[in-house]
């Protein structure tokens, strides 16, 4: 479901999949914004939860700041891959540890690359389904 079929192109646009029975997932993209890259991810939680993903506005002019403030409130955990060569994990963590109050913990997918939940799809269902305390069918 898109919930801001109607907005601007500049406005962040949430698309929601699943009932509102299930226990939701909140995505948030990178700064590419680009949901289309969890497909597989997606498809591997239907019926388990109900999955909230974010996009961001391309072409958008907003700054680093302005991206923060859109999700501000929505971080509790890191999923990260092993081989990441755009963030920085090991002083992400550290950062979200200082300065996040409702930051719980971060796992660090082995085989996954940058995008981890579209290159390790399998271990990140788990690992989240196991944050949030949801039994695998």
């Amino acid at each position: 479901m898109n919930m801001n079929a109607q907005q601007p192109a500049s406005a962040l646009e949430i698309r929601i999949h699943g009932g509102t029975d299930l226990p939701t997932l909140v995505y948030l993209p990178g700064i590419h914004g680009d949901w289309t890259l969890m497909r597989a991810f997606r498809s591997a939680l239907e019926g388990k939860v109900r999955f909230v993903e974010f996009a961001y506005p391309v072409p958008t002019t907003w700054s680093l700041r302005e991206y923060a403030s859109a999700v501000a409130l929505a971080l509790r955990n890191n999923l990260a891959g092993l081989i990441d060569p755009v963030v920085p994990w090991p002083l992400v963590n550290r950062w979200f540890l200082r300065n996040c109050a409702s930051f719980h913990g971060a796992k660090i997918i082995l085989k996954a690359d940058h995008i981890v939940l579209g290159t390790a799809t399998d271990a990140s269902e788990r690992q989240v389904l196991k944050w949030m305390r949801i039994e695998p069918r």
